[in-house]
């Protein structure tokens, strides 16, 4: 068998020192893909293995990406109908994508099969919506995040095509509504970094707002995350409780009402990393460092949590957003790099290389 020459005089060397037999310490490297696309992705979802689709703001549109068996790969984009109209974030849901349109003040609707666009006008002017869910049947309901309109909304499209929407003004001001998440109308939670919160609405509790009374019915609860911070993505995981991400304080939290402080938390090593997208998929919880331009995933074990990072590639990828599609490969938008990144297992490879022992 040849022996690489490093490998050899290292060999050498142990020899001559009379050292122990040689041990060998794990360097980890990382099985990482960069696919250039037509511009900066900020938001990303995953339709099916090697499909991905994601938001393009500054060049108003969409993407889709498509990558073979082979390794070959295919990035298209959609403009949307209304000029300047910002794409946010982004949902793939039952043969559809969904699109915030945060300038356009719109909820769009993309059939990739036609090529087609549909966009539903928020009541609310100027209501910037940022975050969505999509929940399917019939009708479809897509919650959203109305950020300067401080308003959770509805919107439900039948499946003839019959669109209505519903609004929900919050019982707090500036809460600077971010991010979403929900099983079922039952259960919406959404992040409200302007006031430090997170939050949960329960849909069979609304009741319109009355004179001194902006929460009649109670629909709306609120726990808080800490002075100072700001929630931003947030994910639902086992028993329908939230992760999510808070850049502030550098760490990811998890609600967990059966704890005294209702909360378990999970710092990331990398300081000021800039936490930003979150996913949870095959056990563990996946995350961008929009700052450090590191990916990281954490695996809960009881109470603790490890966490390992991976630096993606370039000088600045300044990666927003992550999800995992169902065979495990994690797509991250790397918007500085002007790139999606695929992390697909071992994730994380070891490495072997010899330690010379005296």
């Amino acid at each position: 068998m040849k022996i690489p020459t490093v490998f050899s005089l290292l060999l050498a060397v142990a020899l001559l020192a009379g050292s122990s037999p040689l041990a060998f310490a794990a360097n980890t490297v990382h099985p990482l893909t960069a696919y250039p696309v037509p511009g900066s992705p900020f938001r990303v979802a995953v339709q099916e293995p090697g499909r991905v689709w994601f938001t393009l703001p500054a060049q108003n549109a969409i993407g889709r990406l498509v990558v073979t068996t082979t390794g070959t790969y295919d990035v298209r984009s959609y403009q949307l109908p209304t000029a300047a109209s910002q794409p946010y974030d982004i949902v793939y849901s039952a043969g559809l994508v969904w699109v915030t349109e945060q300038a356009g003040n719109k909820i769009a609707r993309f059939d990739p099969l036609a090529e087609t666009w549909t966009e539903y006008p928020i009541p609310t002017s100027n209501s910037q919506p940022t975050g969505i869910a999509v929940l399917a049947g019939d009708p479809v309901q897509a919650w959203f995040c109305e950020q300067e309109g401080n308003t959770l909304g509805q919107l439900t499209v039948t499946g003839a095509g019959v669109s209505q929407f519903a609004e929900f003004p919050l019982p707090l001001s500036g809460t600077d509504l971010e991010s979403v998440a929900a099983t079922s109308s039952e259960n919406v939670w959404f992040t409200a970094p302007g006031r430090s919160l997170i939050g949960l609405f329960v849909l069979s509790l609304w009741l319109p707002p009355r004179p001194g009374n902006p929460d009649p019915g109670g629909a709306f609860g609120f726990v808080p995350t800490g002075a100072g911070s700001r929630p931003h993505d947030i994910k639902l995981g086992a028993g329908n409780l939230p992760w999510f991400t808070e850049p502030t304080s550098n760490r990811i939290g998890r609600f967990s009402p059966a704890t005294t402080t209702s909360f378990e938390w999970y710092p990331v090593q990398t300081l000021d990393s800039g936490l930003a997208g979150l996913d949870l998929a095959l056990g563990y919880t996946w995350f961008t460092e929009r700052n450090s331009g590191r990916i990281g995933r954490l695996q809960k074990v009881g109470f603790e949590g490890k966490i390992r990072e991976v630096l993606l590639p370039g000088a600045n990828p300044a990666p927003t957003d992550i999800a995992v599609g169902p065979d495990g490969c994690a797509w991250v938008s790397a918007s500085g790099t002007h790139e999606l990144v695929s992390w697909c297992a071992p994730y994380f490879e070891q490495v072997y290389l010899p330690l010379i022992r005296r």
